[in-house]
């Protein structure tokens, strides 16, 4: 009897041993009908455990692959929109060179808005991609003090242009 325990023990502990490796285990009990039947339950579990290891791997698989896709997209999307953006940044900053003698305070208002909202634009796109670099574990988040003034003063003079023009 107790080298069976024994047996019984050290089969145990093997078998858990492979269920953690995700390793097939078999526990073939022999022995009065409740050591057979544990046997049986813990083989059940031991088979349930390897299918959902499984399932859980290609999971991981599948997210790994989207979170890929979604780099992909950012870096793509980043350079097709910045392309036509610096086009309409560097064109209003030649406006603006020419302002006071080509434009009214009115198109000279207008000029700067373009401007304004076009770098903000651009710095969204630059804070999406550093959160993609973030999130791919390639930079470190770091503090920085902002200006509440500065942003409420920009998109009032925002709404300002847009209410002016309706």
């Amino acid at each position: 009897l107790s080298f069976r325990m024994e047996r019984m023990s050290d089969d145990l502990t093997n078998g858990i041993a492979r269920v953690v490796s995700n390793e097939p285990a078999t526990f073939a009990w022999r022995g009065p009908e409740e050591i057979r039947q544990l046997g049986k339950d813990l083989t059940q579990l031991a088979n349930i455990h390897a299918t959902a290891q499984d399932a859980l791997a290609k999971r991981a698989q599948e997210l790994e692959q989207t979170n890929q896709y979604k780099s992909q997209f950012l870096a793509n999307m980043s350079h097709e929109l910045r392309t036509p953006l610096n086009a309409i940044l560097g064109f209003s900053q030649v406006l603006q060179l020419d302002m006071e003698d080509s434009f009214s305070p009115r198109q000279q208002s207008y000029i700067g808005s373009v401007l304004d909202s076009g770098e903000q634009l651009l710095n969204k796109i630059n804070e999406i991609l550093e959160l993609s670099n973030l999130d791919a574990g390639n930079l470190v988040p770091e503090k920085t003090l902002i200006s509440a003034k500065q942003i409420c003063r920009s998109i009032i003079d925002i709404v300002l242009v847009r209410a002016k023009s309706r």
